[in-house]
């Protein structure tokens, strides 16, 4: 990665502009099995990402060839304010690689419509999951 347009743009005060330089290092990253620097680049973008590059997170979130790298960019959609956040996750749900992250992103969202959805997970295999499913039915509405 070219540090030097990712710090530049991490310097400024809106680090917001730093998301599209990110976006593009991550595409470059190709890190499916999510132990590497594309899921590194993923955390930041969950800090940095706003609704103004929802479009291109949503893309990357869905985008299976990312594999796990993709886990915090889905945690990331948890702040989204863009309506379509929702149903994304929701869709996200059935994708082991994120599956857990997106529970948590929807509990953070609390949206209606999904708790029949997060139910089903209380029984998945992964205890991570079942932990995250938990968590967020506390905070869906009924």
């Amino acid at each position: 990665m070219t540090s030097t347009p990712v710090l530049a743009a991490l310097a400024g005060r809106d680090c917001g502009s730093a998301a599209p330089v990110l976006i593009e290092e991550f595409r470059k990253a190709s890190d499916p099995a999510g132990t590497g620097l594309g899921w590194v680049i993923g955390n930041a973008l969950s800090v940095v990402a706003d609704d103004s590059v929802f479009d291109q997170i949503a893309e990357l979130a869905q985008d299976r060839r990312y594999g796990r790298a993709r886990q915090m960019i889905v945690w990331g959609l948890g702040r989204s304010k863009d309506p379509r956040a929702v149903p994304l996750l929701a869709g996200l749900l059935d994708d082991q690689d994120v599956t857990a992250h997106a529970v948590i992103a929807l509990g953070k969202l609390r949206p209606a419509g999904v708790r029949p959805s997060v139910e089903r997970l209380l029984d998945h295999p992964q205890a991570i999951v079942r932990r995250a499913a938990k968590k967020a039915l506390a905070r869906l509405p009924p």
